[in-house]
């Protein structure tokens, strides 16, 4: 299977796509159950950073699939090429519109995995803190 590269939008293929969600179901599932294990057994706020680091990779496996893109590749310089984990180089002029994407991902991460820890927190540690 081949693809158009379209720098700055487009970065990995179905393959690479489908292993993002799969890091977006890991860090959800790891932040659900250490949500659960810090409500169910009153543990201290300070294990909200656990939750808001495996949100933040779930968030970012989540737009990273939904965009085909992987901000790590952006980073190397480096995108998709034919099948399941084949590589190539970018092409130094289109770097740059690689890497603000890439940006763009870690910042859509970081406040979505801060907004959902803080209501998380509020919810859980309202009447505590």
């Amino acid at each position: 299977m081949s693809y158009e590269y379209e720098a700055g939008s487009c970065n990995i293929n179905r393959y690479q796509q489908r292993r993002r969600y799969l890091m977006s179901a890991i860090g959800f599932g790891a932040a659900g159950i250490m949500s659960l294990a810090t409500y169910s057994f009153d543990l201290q706020p300070l294990m909200t950073v656990g939750v808001l680091a495996a949100l933040i990779a779930g968030f970012e496996g989540l737009y990273q699939g939904r965009f085909s893109f992987c901000a790590g590749f952006a980073t190397k310089g480096i995108r998709s090429k034919g099948e399941e984990d084949e590589t190539e180089e970018v092409p130094e002029e289109k770097l740059d519109e690689d890497r603000e994407m890439a940006r763009r991902i870690h910042y859509y991460s970081a406040v979505s995995a801060i907004f959902l820890t803080a209501v998380f927190y509020a919810a859980t540690f309202s009447g505590t803190v």
